[in-house]
């Protein structure tokens, strides 16, 4: 072979090589891009989840606060000592307060706060205009899915006992100073629900006639 044949030869031979060398490296530039946006959309797909979590959990603390918050102050007399028409156990609460301004022209409501049997956090709903009637369907808004469980604290006084917080609030003739939500997830959930405290902005009811400290109906005017 003349020395211009070898030297052919062997520039082909190393086009060849550097082709290879070329296509490999393309390749592995190609695996690590498709990696850094399959990594990137993760991360991105991860934080939109977290962001919505965490704006479901603070919508629904944002109703309760609006609601609870604003309860009125309706006097029930089944009792010797008239008191606020607030029912409320460790994991349940009936109150009447404002209706949603999406509902519709003001007034009243009856609600009621519980978790279902399915794990829904829910807060029933229905128009006291005409008063307790039985018959009336009640609307039901979902505030969060699967939830475990929901503990309610009273923090207030009573005619005998001084302020603390209680398990439950019924019949008694004041007001609770503070109300206290915690939501449990069931294990493994990573969702975090911090401690919801409402001190309720009450609403008064007319023709109640409140004794000189505020917090305690005294009877009809």
């Amino acid at each position: 072979m003349s020395p211009r044949a070898d030297t052919a030869a062997r520039q082909r031979g190393a086009t060849l090589v550097e082709a290879i060398v070329a296509l490999a490296l393309l390749a592995l530039f190609s695996l690590l891009l498709l990696q850094g946006l399959t990594a990137a959309r993760n991360l991105w797909q991860g934080a939109s989840a977290r962001a919505s979590v965490a704006e479901a959990i603070e919508g629904a603390q944002a109703v309760l606060r609006e609601r609870i918050g604003h309860m009125y102050l309706k006097a029930r007399y089944d009792a010797p000592t008239p008191y606020p028409d607030i029912d409320g156990g460790p994991a349940g609460l009936v109150f009447t307060g404002p209706r949603a301004q999406a509902d519709g022209p003001a007034g009243l409501a009856r609600y009621q706060l519980a978790v279902e049997a399915g794990g829904d956090l829910v807060l029933l709903s229905r128009s006291d205009l005409f008063g307790r009637d039985g018959d009336r369907p009640w609307r039901r808004d979902v505030l969060l899915r699967g939830v475990a469980g929901l503990d309610i604290a009273y923090y207030g006084r009573t005619e005998d006992e001084a302020a603390a917080w209680r398990e439950s609030w019924h019949k008694i003739p004041f007001i609770p100073g503070l109300i206290r939500l915690r939501v449990r997830f069931p294990s493994g959930d990573s969702r975090w629900w911090p401690d919801l405290l409402i001190r309720p902005m009450v609403n008064i009811d007319g023709d109640c006639v409140l004794y000189d400290e505020g917090a305690r109906c005294a009877g009809r005017g």
